[in-house]
Parts: C-alpha cells; sequence; structure tokens
C-alpha cells in the first residue's frame, strides 16, 4: 500500500526529508541568496543547460566571460570546463544518486565556482563539495519548511523543477536582466536526449529512449519529440515570464522547442547585443566567509532536538484524535443500520460524524506537519461533495465509509511520519555527540 500525501507517496517525501537532516552540516555553512539579491541589476546572465542544440554554439560562451553572469547547470559544467569558461555558478536540484555519480563523484571543481541548490540535494552533493554554496529552500510549507525554519540563510525560492530552473530563479533574484538561455531544448533534437559534450559514460545511449509520446512546438509550429518533465520545465519558464513583467528572456538555444514569452535569437547576435560590459565582481566575491563555531553548532542540534519533540507531540496528537473519532464511528455502525435508518436517526448520525469537522480543522493548521495529511484530507472533501447534501441512507452510508478510510490512512500515516522524524532525532543527537566529544565542525 502507498499513503498519498500533498501529491507524493509519503515514502517519496521521506526522501526530502531525509536529505534535508543528513545535509545539516552544509545548511550551517551556507551563504544566504540575499547576499546576491540585485548585486547584478541589469547585467545579463546565461544559463547553461544540457540540450542537444549545446553542441552548435557553446563555444561562442567564451566571448561572454567576464560579461555576464554565467550559471551552469551541473549536467553542463563540464561542457563549459571544455571551453575554458569559468562559470560565477552550478545549478543542482536532483535528490538522488544519479546525479552526484554523472556529474559530481571523483571531479575536482574549482572552489570559486558557487553551487546553487535547494536543501533536498542528495547528500554526497553538498559533503564533497569544497566551495561556497547558496542553499534555497523550494517550499516555505510541509516538512521542508520545518526543516529550512532552523537555518536564517535559508531562504524561499519559487525554484522549478530543473536545474535549469534553479538556475534562471537564482539569476532573476540577482537582478540579471535579461537572462539568456542557451541548451535549453526541452526536446529530443535530432534524436538525442542532451549534448553529447555533457553526456557521460554512466547514462547509457544518448537517443530519445525516453519520449513518451508528447510533442512540442518549435518557434515556427513543427512538432518535436518531447516528454511530460520537459512540459512542465516549459511550463514553468512561460509562467515565470508571464509573472515577470520588464523581465527579458532570450532563449538562444538555437533548436528545440519553442517558449511562449521568449524572443528567439541566435546566441552571438544576443552576445554582442547585451554582453557588452565588465562584470564588477564574480559571484563569489559577494559571499561572505561562514565560520561555524562548536557552540553554534551545538545550539543549532539543540533548537532542532527540541522542534523534533514538539512536532511529534502534535502529530500524536492528531493520531490519539483521529482514533477517538474512529472510535465513534464504530460506535454509529454497532448503533446503526445505515441502509434502514429512518430520517430522525440519519440526522443523528450526521451529527456525530460532524464532530470529526474539528479535527480535519485542527490538522489545517498544524503549519508544517499538514503536509503529511493534506492529500488524503483533500481527496475525501472531494469525494464527500460529490455525494451531495440530500439526506438519503446511501448518501451517509458513503460518507460514514470515507470518513472510516480517512481515519485509518491519517492514524497509519501518523505512526510511519513519527518513525521519521524519530530516525532524524537520532542522527542530529549523533552529530551533536561527535562535536561535543571534540570532532571538527565543518567549515
Amino acid at each position: 500500500m502507498s499513503i498519498i500525501s500533498h501529491g507524493n507517496a509519503l515514502d517519496d517525501m521521506f526522501v526530502g526529508f531525509i536529505n534535508n537532516y543528513l545535509n545539516i552540516d552544509a545548511f550551517v555553512r551556507a551563504n544566504t541568496i540575499d547576499e546576491i539579491r540585485n548585486k547584478f541589476q541589469g547585467l545579463p546572465a546565461i544559463v547553461v543547460s544540457a540540450g542537444p542544440s549545446l553542441d552548435k554554439n557553446i563555444h561562442l560562451l567564451k566571448n561572454a566571460y567576464g560579461k555576464a553572469l554565467i550559471i551552469a547547470c551541473d549536467a553542463s559544467l563540464r561542457a563549459c570546463e571544455k571551453q575554458d569558461v569559468k562559470p560565477d555558478a552550478v545549478a543542482s536540484i536532483e535528490r538522488d544518486e544519479p546525479t552526484y555519480t554523472y556529474y559530481y563523484k571523483d571531479k575536482i571543481i574549482d572552489k570559486d565556482i558557487v553551487l546553487v541548490a535547494p536543501g533536498v540535494l542528495w547528500p554526497e552533493i553538498y559533503s564533497g563539495f569544497k566551495g561556497k554554496m547558496i542553499i534555497m529552500s523550494k517550499s516555505p510549507d510541509g516538512p521542508e519548511g520545518w526543516w529550512m525554519s532552523h537555518f536564517d540563510a535559508v531562504k524561499y525560492a519559487s525554484l522549478g523543477q530543473s536545474s535549469a530552473t534553479v538556475a534562471f530563479s537564482v539569476a532573476q533574484m540577482a537582478g540579471c536582466n535579461p537572462i539568456i538561455l542557451i541548451g535549453q531544448d526541452l526536446a529530443f533534437t535530432g534524436e538525442k536526449k542532451h549534448s553529447e559534450l555533457t553526456h557521460t559514460e554512466h547514462e547509457g545511449e544518448n537517443n530519445d529512449r525516453e519520449f513518451d509520446g508528447i510533442y512540442l512546438e518549435d518557434v515556427d509550429g513543427n512538432l518535436l519529440k518531447s516528454d511530460w518533465v520537459f512540459k512542465l520545465f516549459k511550463d514553468w519558464f512561460e509562467y515565470k515570464i508571464i509573472a515577470s513583467p520588464g523581465l527579458k528572456v532570450i532563449d538562444a538555444t538555437e533548436g528545440g522547442a519553442y517558449i511562449k514569452g521568449s524572443e528567439v535569437m541566435r546566441f552571438e547576435e544576443a552576445i554582442e547585443k547585451y554582453c557588452t560590459n565588465k562584470k564588477e565582481k564574480k559571484l563569489i566575491e559577494y559571499l561572505s566567509d561562514v565560520e561555524v563555531s562548536p557552540e553554534k553548532y551545538l545550539d543549532r542540534c539543540e533548537r532542532i532536538l527540541i522542534s523534533i519533540s514538539e512536532e511529534i507531540k502534535k502529530i500524536k496528537k492528531i493520531k490519539e484524535d483521529c482514533k477517538k473519532h474512529n472510535k465513534r464511528l464504530l460506535k454509529i455502525n454497532k448503533s446503526y443500520k445505515l441502509e434502514t435508518c429512518t430520517e430522525t436517526e440519519l440526522v443523528k448520525v450526521v451529527l456525530e460524524m460532524k464532530k470529526g469537522d474539528k479535527l480535519i480543522r485542527d490538522i489545517k493548521k498544524c503549519k508544517y506537519i499538514n503536509a503529511y495529511f493534506n492529500q488524503i484530507i483533500q481527496q475525501t472533501i472531494i469525494y464527500v461533495k460529490a455525494i451531495g447534501n440530500e439526506l438519503k441512507n446511501d448518501n451517509v452510508k458513503r460518507n460514514h465509509f470515507l470518513q472510516r478510510n480517512l481515519m485509518y490512512m491519517i492514524i497509519e500515516s501518523a505512526d510511519l511520519v513519527i518513525n521519521e522524524y524519530k530516525k532524524a532525532n537520532e542522527f542530529i543527537i549523533r552529530k551533536k555527540g561527535e562535536v561535543q566529544n571534540g570532532g571538527t565542525v565543518v567549515n
């Protein structure tokens, strides 16, 4: 059984939750996005993605070096290096192991390159990264919002779903205008998944094997093979363009799907038109040196442990309240035969069931942990509303069944959630003990 919560299976949510606390050393030494906010006002940014068309024009990137904020996706970092271009930053987003193996493992990354990423990143990426890092939160709510609330440097940002959207968001927050995209095909251009320059030996064949029947239009209206993930990225870019009046987005990919609202331009032309002035500082020069003393580290651990205890208490109360309401529902089953109840009896049953409304309101008021139960609650509400308000035996019986199912799902989910918080508690206690016993605080 897969218990659904906030649009994802609980075990899927736990992956991000686990990565967050495993990355505590990265959080305590991270810089904040506020240090570069609007520092590149009016300067162009170039987001280097790994689409197949990157092979056409990345050789021109060196002409923009020093005249634009250059942010490479982790997949395209090696392609930049092959052009003797050192990006200001590398953007990453994946919380699973393959990205680490493909692009970071056993690789030496120049310390002047800043890593920009969300906190749920695969832990070995952060632990192996020697340079400075800007960590952001993809959500101010749920378990991610709860974890980020313990770190003043971490700010919420609309990061999207790809390393390219992360790079775009950072460039926008830095004040860059225009933002120039290259390698952003969002399609299997030439039957390829990505640039040959970015391909690694771990990835297998570079082809369109992931094509799932989705087609997207190019700038001329021709249909290109794509997939639902690329479409998701495309929709995000188009939303950001609409939501950002005054921001000019130049698509200099020279291939791939058309991003509505962008201005399509050859990369050479974009460089000549917009990359005309030297930037005053590199991105890293705006970032302070973060020092973490043992006292500061231990204080952070203690605050997290207190918070974990508080969250577990809230979840346990939710579980107990749901068990009480479930008993109420079981009592209804024993006291009434819902298929043949009189109207008077149905009214009594409905009034008893409505006592669960306050429970749902209380769960929704829990700022962070409500995310674990939100999806199953919303689904139940939709099903209940579909029944209608007519007082009929079948309607009341169906409503009763839905409430029983909801209580069961919340009770079972609560146990799983509590278990994950206990694991986090054990990990933080262990980290705290290491420092108390003379262990090194990572800086």
